[in-house]
């Protein structure tokens, strides 16, 4: 068994493309860790820096394919830019790679990315790693599906099988964050395997998974935009990259320190730097070293925090120089907070000072947190509140004729109109309360009992007006309406694969996509409420995402989107019946007769069964769901 590498950097280019000097770095310090026998061991580690498009292609062709053996660890790393073309197809520049006169890329110059999926898939290793730090670099993973008779072939396919691993620094439309140097990207996935910060079971060994999340937190406390991502089959989550040390003060140090810096956002207060101090004596640490780690930890909150700084002197100086904010003025604003990396929830308590709101401008995208997805928020310029928006059930009450809601509107009889102003008469808000609770059976009960006086015989279904109006709400406009009626008509199966169109569609890809950890762990919160309460209902509480989370509970696993091990995973899929008889079930293998086994559905990730679903419980819990 060997371990192979192969380093790719390009900093210069040709015509119409920038140069990127800090690659030279990025593979430099990148092949020192690697090699190192205490960190990586790897047993080749090549550099290949600025070739062209021949060198380039005929390199990466030969790591994949050449004396390759089964259990060989194969990673290639590329850092430069990554280009798209007018189709949106993604393509690796290298050094004679340029743009026409019109600005486009001229595509014959650069390597596509369905060449690399093309040598990956010839390979005889079955651990293999592709690590992109380059603009768009999750476009990779758009790209592996193949069309035959205009049907989508499955990703897993393109993908290649067992032990498969992507990490992309950004998502498929982000332009990855460059600092002076290595980037910011490479910086923290260096950092996660040289101090061994990355080994987050602590078993001594730092996973495929554990890389990258280290490496992702790290850069969204510095660029909180920033999505890096990680695409992987099987095994591929699990491949082992680097040793870490055990019981070793300074990792030790670390790791408190960073716990402590995540919980105050990299504010320390003096009581928590003489705390550490004086950790740092216990654990016989010189100062030098203590400085140094504190240093390193609080560098991304650092760069943030300085960012900050930034945006509000640039709000200063738009109102100095334009007092009425004009909307010229509110779009370099904008800009600017783009250029900064910042969410809007980042900038609500600068705005909330000086009374602005920029969310009214069109061109605001904003990556929305956990705590944002469950509301609108929205910045009232005349005053420092912030409110949330209205949820459907509530607009309907405030908007529509109560009566109207209740009652058949042709019946105009007095005893049911002395029932409606009964009910009108109560206070909204507590009515409002009951609304808002989540739409589950076991709710209804407590919402209809408000209205247990009225004239039974002459209300319509109140159930069925709920859930019709409301339940199909979703952030991404998408239609409910087939799913619905699909688990209403118990077509289970039916209603799993429509499950996992309207999911693919929530995160604007397209059928026969796959989805990446990061789009599951920041899915639409809405959205997930919608598809867990459509199935709980029309399965009497035997289905669903939140079913599915108390069970994987029960089996022993935490909710924080990692893989829970093997044990447990695999105690988790015999409980709902992924896995018969030690052997996981394939789509084609689902019948009618298995809609006993509680937890069962909804699978949304095609043929086998056996990742994904760990992460949509870890949101399913942020969700509240």
């Amino acid at each position: 068994m060997a371990k192979v590498a192969l380093l790719i950097g390009i900093s210069e280019y040709g015509e119409g493309l920038s140069a990127l000097p800090g690659t030279q770095e990025d593979i430099s310090i990148l092949q020192r860790v690697l090699q190192s026998p205490q960190i990586g061991g790897f047993d080749q580690v090549d550099l290949l820096p600025n070739p062209d498009r021949t060198q380039m292609e005929r390199a990466i062709e030969t790591l994949f394919t050449e004396n390759r053996d089964r259990n060989d660890l194969v990673l290639l790393y590329f850092s430069g830019h990554g280009v798209r073309d007018d189709n949106g197809t993604l393509y690796f520049a290298n050094r004679i790679t340029e743009k026409n006169t019109q600005g486009r890329i001229l595509t014959s110059t650069a390597v596509p990315a369905s060449a690399l999926q093309h040598y990956m898939s010839r390979s005889r290793s079955k651990r293999l790693g592709l690590i992109l730090d380059c603009c768009f670099s999750g476009a990779f993973a758009n790209d592996m599906k193949a069309k035959a008779a205009d049907e989508a072939v499955d990703v897993k396919a393109q993908l290649g099988g067992e032990g498969r691993a992507v990490l992309t620094s950004s998502t498929a439309t982000q332009v990855s964050y460059e600092k002076e140097g290595a980037s910011i990207y490479t910086r923290y996935l260096v950092q996660g395997l040289e101090t061994g910060a990355a080994d987050r079971n602590e078993d001594g060994q730092i996973t495929v998974d554990e890389l990258h999340e280290y490496a992702r937190e790290k850069v969204q406390e510095a660029a909180p935009t920033m999505q890096p991502e990680i695409y992987a089959v099987r095994e591929g989550y699990k491949i082992l990259l680097a040793r870490a040390p055990q019981g070793d003060p300074k990792l030790i140090f670390r790791k408190e320190l960073n716990a402590r810096a995540k919980l105050k956002q990299g504010k320390l207060s003096p009581i928590d730097q003489r705390a550490f101090k004086f950790r740092g004596q216990q654990l016989g640490l010189s100062l030098e070293d203590s400085k140094r780690i504190e240093a390193e930890v609080l560098q991304p909150y650092q760069e943030f925090w300085a960012k900050l700084n930034e945006f509000e002197q640039a709000v200063k100086d738009v109102l100095d120089f334009d007092p009425q904010l004009s909307a010229a003025s509110l779009d370099d604003l904008q800009y600017f907070q783009g250029v900064l990396n910042l969410r809007d929830v980042d900038i609500i308590p600068i705005l909330n000072t000086y009374h602005l709101h920029l969310n009214s401008q069109p061109n605001v995208n904003p990556v929305r947190t956990a705590s944002e997805e469950s509301s609108d928020v929205v910045i009232n310029p005349m005053a420092k509140t912030v409110s949330s928006s209205k949820s459907k059930v509530n607009e309907l009450f405030i908007l529509e004729n109560m009566e109207d809601l209740f009652f058949n509107s042709s019946d105009s009889s007095s005893e049911k109109g002395e029932a409606s102003k009964h009910h009108l008469s109560q206070p909204l808000s507590s009515f409002e309360t009951k609304v808002n609770k989540p739409f589950r059976p076991e709710n209804m009960d407590d919402l209809f009992s408000e209205r247990s006086d009225l004239n039974s015989e002459k209300e319509i279904d109140l159930e069925d007006l709920f859930f019709d109006r409301s339940d199909l709400s979703s952030e991404k406009g998408i239609d409910y309406t087939k799913l619905r009626d699909l688990l209403k008509a118990q077509k289970w199966k039916e209603a799993d694969q429509e499950t996992y169109e309207v999911m693919i569609r929530a995160v604007e890809k397209k059928s026969g996509d796959w989805f990446s950890s990061d789009e599951l762990l920041n899915f639409p919160c809405t959205d997930l409420k919608t598809i867990d309460g459509l199935w709980v209902k029309y399965s009497k509480g035997q289905f669903g995402f939140s079913v599915q989370k108390q069970i994987y509970v029960e089996c022993g696993a935490k909710l924080d989107g990692k893989y829970p091990g093997d044990k447990i995973w695999e105690r988790f899929c015999d409980r709902v019946g992924w896995r018969k008889d030690g052997q996981w079930l394939h789509h084609s293998d689902l019948s009618p007769s298995l809609s006993s086994q509680k937890g069962f559905f909804p699978i949304v990730w095609c043929d086998e069964i056996f990742f994904s679903n760990w992460f949509l419980f870890s949101r399913a819990e942020t969700c509240k769901v």
